[in-house]
């Protein structure tokens, strides 16, 4: 049964993958979430991931998608924002602005329920 399921969410996958972004789920407003299944990574107990976020309208900055560079805690439920560039076009594509908080802090706790619990949990289950 398992084997059966991995093979299916294998197959979806790979049809839903963008130059190597992964859709993952979508809001309630109708923004798309991918993660770079390649990015994906854990080293000294924190998973690390590139998240793109996008948008079914500019926001106000004139922005229409965003990607974001994630630390993560599977045990705490919890992420960091690292950096994050927001693009004028789809897919990040177009002009870029990056932000990088130059004092990070953990985000959480993060419910599975929401969007951003549903994410990490992708990730952590990737790696295990």
């Amino acid at each position: 049964m398992k084997l059966k399921l991995f093979l299916l969410l294998s197959v979806f996958f790979a049809f839903n993958c963008y130059g190597g972004w992964t859709i993952i789920t979508d809001d309630i407003d109708g923004n798309s979430y991918y993660i770079d299944t390649n990015s994906i990574n854990k080293r000294d107990g924190f998973v690390y991931y590139w998240e793109l976020v996008d948008y079914v309208e500019k926001n106000q900055s004139g922005d229409m998608s965003d990607k974001a560079y994630y630390q993560g805690s599977c045990e705490q439920s919890r992420v960091k924002l690292l950096s994050v560039t927001y693009y004028n076009k789809p897919m990040a594509n177009g002009a870029q602005k990056k932000h990088i908080p130059s004092n990070p802090i953990w985000d959480f706790p993060l419910y599975e329920s929401s969007v951003g619990g549903y994410l990490l949990n992708f990730v952590c289950n990737w790696v295990k």
